[in-house]
């Protein structure tokens, strides 16, 4: 029998992706990072924010939330 990895976090940033919703990144130190996911991995997470002109990459081991 096979066992697949149910993975919680790639199965709700690739909705958000797929949907184009915002999602708001609380990192470690309190800042708050919003933005709609343009891709994500194992490591990092690049948000497109309108706002700004250049995309936010983020490091997975520096986020405490995802809203």
């Amino acid at each position: 029998m096979i066992k697949v990895a149910f993975n919680v976090y790639a199965a709700f940033l690739n909705e958000a992706r797929k949907e184009g919703k915002v999602v708001t990144v609380v990192l470690l130190n309190g800042t708050t990072c919003c933005g709609v996911v343009s891709s994500f991995d194992d490591v990092c997470i690049l948000l497109l924010d309108p706002s700004q002109e250049s995309p936010t990459l983020i490091f997975r081991h520096s986020i405490r939330q995802l809203l």
